[in-house]
């Protein structure tokens, strides 16, 4: 008797386990990307000015030291949604990524981000609300198609970031994630999948200094799958 009370027990458990790792899987469910670099770009000392493909849609960006090595600096003043493009005009699918150092100050928590296909495309931002702080893939400049909470963010802290689009035809689908810099990347965060039109475009990086403190970019990077 107890032998099959046993038994019982270890088939229960069994299936437990297979149950949750089955919703583990789906929770973390997103594509493996293997995509090659085509386009780097990590900022130095000996240099004076931003690279000749850079766009400078709206604020004042310039190369400065910030701890041991150097960034792009964005003044945070007056305050405005800042951003440039870089890189190569693209349409088809793509990953982007960058690091990206910014700070609040009191409950005033800045914006920023990365994006595909130049002004009208996509962009992932990790920005505050209520709530705590937000990872969020935009559409057109201002239509939220997806939304989570990101509990990692921290004040003074650099985060990267990744954005992954595929394309086929005029089916797209969007992944997004932000991490720690020097943690694990980990899982997608956030996705959308539909159809919209997409042109072709540069890639691009945004600032939104809400805080009134400087925000600052390097390791921006455009990898083709």
């Amino acid at each position: 008797m107890t032998k099959i009370k046993n038994t019982k027990f270890l088939l229960i458990l069994l299936i437990s386990v297979g149950l949750f790792s089955c919703q583990t899987e789906k929770k973390n469910k997103g594509p493996v990307v293997v995509a090659k670099p085509i386009y780097e770009m990590k900022f130095k000392e000996n240099m004076k000015e931003h690279p000749e493909d850079f766009f400078v849609m709206d604020g004042t960006f310039t190369i400065t030291k910030l701890g041991k090595n150097y960034a792009l600096h964005l003044r945070p003043r007056p305050l405005n949604t800042y951003g440039c493009l870089f890189g190569p005009e693209l349409k088809d699918s793509l990953v982007v990524s960058a690091d990206v150092f910014a700070g609040k100050l009191g409950r005033s928590t800045p914006a920023f981000g990365i994006g595909t296909n130049g002004l009208a495309g996509f962009r992932l931002y990790v920005r505050g609300a209520r709530n705590g702080t937000l990872i969020q893939i935009v559409y057109n400049e201002t239509q939220v198609v997806a939304s989570e909470v990101y509990p990692d963010w921290v004040t003074d802290s650099w985060t990267s970031m990744k954005l992954y689009l595929k394309r086929t035809g005029k089916q797209v689908e969007v992944y997004g994630k932000a991490w720690p810099q020097g943690k694990p990347e980990g899982d997608w965060q956030v996705s959308y999948k539909g159809e919209l039109e997409l042109d072709e475009g540069q890639c691009s990086f945004w600032g939104i200094p809400y805080s009134g403190r400087d925000i600052y970019f390097d390791n921006l990077k455009i990898e083709k799958p």
